[in-house]
């Protein structure tokens, strides 16, 4: 009975750092995976600017680019985020023909989302995706159809939201590797002595 107890006790013993280093191990590549991975990119819906446009057209243009965040899922609330997404149109076009019944209004345009940092205003990515559309009425009625012709899931304005966030996220780990370069250096410089 001796015996066998001081074989378990031994046993116990030798085994006793193996398992804490395999744990201590796992421990280690739990710290490292967490560090690894990064929060996701976030963004707001910015008011878009211009003359043109009327405030009612400004805000339907901020609630397309809220929808755009919300079905890329890539939202978060105002205040806490620094990256916002805004959304510039710019018309190129416009053609107007009265006919015997109608007046019809030909409008192309260009809108620019752009992925910006709220706080210093500096440009991370863009892109520009064609419009068009004609409509009974006014210049004001065809500006209204045109905001409203925005797809939340174009498969440009999809990719664009992708693009913006992959950028953003390699900018700010590119600077993490500066700044751990530098502090590195600073580590390694020898210190004099007076």
């Amino acid at each position: 009975m001796r015996r066998c107890l001081k074989y378990v006790i031994l046993l116990l013993a030798l085994l006793s750092p193996a398992l804490v280093l395999a744990q201590s191990g796992q421990e280690d590549e739990a710290t490292d995976r967490a560090e690894t991975r990064q929060k996701p990119v976030t963004f707001v819906a910015i008011m878009p600017e211009g003359s043109h446009l009327t405030d009612q057209q400004k805000l339907a243009l901020q609630n397309k680019v809220e929808r755009i965040i919300a079905k890329n899922k890539v939202g978060a609330g105002a205040g806490t985020t620094l990256f916002g997404i805004k959304a510039d149109l710019d018309v190129k076009d416009t053609k107007r023909s009265a006919g015997l019944v109608r007046d019809v209004t030909v409008l192309s345009a260009e809108v620019t989302f752009t992925a910006v940092n709220t706080v210093d205003g500096s440009v991370y990515y863009s892109q520009s995706v064609s419009l068009q559309t004609d409509v009974v009425g006014d210049k004001e009625k065809a500006m209204d159809q045109l905001i409203g012709s925005i797809r939340v899931n174009d498969p440009q304005i999809v990719r664009f939201v992708r693009t913006a966030s992959k950028r953003i996220a390699k900018w700010y780990e590119d600077q993490q590797r500066e700044k751990e370069m530098e502090m590195e250096m600073e580590l390694n410089t020898p210190i004099e002595s007076m």
